[in-house]
Order: C-alpha cells, then sequence, then structure tokens
C-alpha cells in the first residue's frame, strides 16, 4: 500500500509527512537490498573468533591485593586456556563487592 497516493495525504495537515516518508521507505528499500546481499553471502558479516573475545586489561594496583591476586589468577587461566574452551568468569568473581 503507498500512502503517499492516500486522499488523506493531500490534505494540508499531512503534508510535513510526505517527504519524511518518502525518506523512510527508502531507507527500508536500501535495507532490504543490503540484507538480501549479506544473507546470500558465503562470507559471515561477524568474525566468529572475535564473537567470544574477551580482552585483558592490566589489573588495577589501587585495588586490595586480594583483588588484584584474584585477577592474576583468572588471567593465567585465560591465556592457558585455548580460545574455544569455555571458562566459566564467575568463578573469579568476588561474592561481596564493598
Amino acid at each position: 500500500m503507498n500512502y503517499i497516493e492516500l486522499p488523506w495525504m493531500e490534505k494540508p495537515k499531512f503534508a510535513w509527512l510526505k517527504e519524511p516518508l518518502l525518506l523512510y521507505a527508502n531507507n527500508l528499500l536500501n535495507q532490504r537490498v543490503i540484507t538480501a546481499r549479506n544473507q546470500s553471502s558465503l562470507t559471515p558479516v561477524v568474525d566468529e573468533e572475535k564473537a567470544g573475545y574477551i580482552e585483558i586489561l592490566d589489573e588495577n594496583t589501587w585495588r586490595k591485593p586480594e583483588v588484584v591476586k584474584e585477577f592474576r589468577i583468572l588471567t593465567k587461566t585465560l591465556e592457558e586456556l585455548e580460545y574455544w574452551e569455555p571458562v566459566n568468569i564467575n568463578l573469579f568473581c568476588p561474592v561481596l563487592r564493598k
């Protein structure tokens, strides 16, 4: 259904809506083309290697020594594991944060 051709769109109070509606319709058509191209592509859009990526940052030395120690244990565990092996990071989180 083309709303721009409907009789009520010719009324003055809807004059402002015509251009944004055309722009929106064109955007939807462009997105449809992009989506179809992505779905028919043989290469994945998302990098599967980075899908489970965790960045290891340096520990914050302003924290309590216990927290820094837990962080070092987690860092060592992550460095020793292969990237496809899952790890439950919750095991390394303190029970109570103060």
